[in-house]
């Protein structure tokens, strides 16, 4: 039976969060605590070109909230995604970002997506997903996922 309730369906299992990232060559999402969930992942979609579109993802880790001790995690390498629509993805796990701090001998405790974008008029959505959380959230409607 269909219902507004979910108990086991995506948005009980994901955070996912729309971000709209423009103003800049050189982008950077929010930061987000990777506290909670076992998988972190970033879709960049062209929305609107006057340039080349975006040109490189990349996963970052900071040790607080503010970026302070930024490093690279994960790089997409070169990108040509130079059409509106163009897509590209981009994902880590916490292990692997555990591991990066093991060598570094600090705690990434936070992650971002660095877009580095062609043209500073350009506009990309970012779609960020934070997937296999340590437990599942039960009984979410659609009031509480929104908010």
């Amino acid at each position: 039976m269909v219902s507004a309730v979910s108990t086991s369906k995506l948005a009980s299992t994901q955070k996912i969060t729309g971000i709209i990232a423009t103003g800049g060559t050189s982008v950077v999402t929010a930061y987000h605590s990777l506290a909670l969930f076992e998988t972190i992942g970033f879709l960049a979609t062209v929305a609107a070109l006057t340039g080349a579109g975006i040109t490189k993802l990349e996963i970052v880790v900071a040790t607080n909230a503010s970026g302070a001790g930024l490093a690279v995690a994960k790089d997409s390498g070169a990108l040509l995604a130079n059409a509106v629509g163009d897509q590209a993805f981009l994902e880590a796990t916490v292990d692997e970002i555990a591991q990066l701090s093991s060598v570094a001998g600090v705690l990434y405790s936070h992650s971002a997506l660095r877009l580095t974008i062609a043209n500073a008029a350009d506009v990309v959505a970012v779609t960020r997903i934070l997937a296999s959380p340590s437990y599942a959230v039960d009984l979410l409607t659609p009031a509480s996922v929104i908010s």
